[in-house]
């Protein structure tokens, strides 16, 4: 078996952990008081990019577990993660609606799997 296959269960606690720590960061704050706290902004993109690479590595390490679990945004979160790890801002102007429902998708789903 190599090193890739025994990885799936930290790859799932890599999502849990950052879904954690969004919404440990996110607690209480409206959209205005996100969009004006660039230091939660940050904290926030860097766990989504945790989350999108942790996904990315679902799927193509384990194609089997990524289709027995369709319910999962693996592709969403791997683009999310792609559009802020090369500088786009379009989620915080734009989507934060879509960002946040993909990461409480993510939540929800990835409680069930543990």
């Amino acid at each position: 078996m190599s090193r890739d296959k025994l990885r799936l269960p930290d790859y799932l606690r890599h999502i849990l952990d950052a879904v954690d720590r969004i919404a440990r960061y996110s607690a209480g704050m409206d959209r205005s008081s996100f969009e004006n706290n660039e230091l939660v902004q940050d904290a926030i993109i860097r766990n989504i990019e945790i989350v999108g690479e942790a996904s990315y590595n679902i799927r193509k390490h384990h194609p089997a577990f990524a289709e027995a679990h369709a319910e999962m945004p693996w592709g969403g979160a791997y683009g999310m993660r792609n559009a802020l790890a090369h500088g786009s801002t379009w989620w915080i102007s734009i989507s934060c609606g879509t960002s946040c429902r993909t990461i409480c998708r993510y939540s929800q789903a990835t409680l069930s799997l543990c």
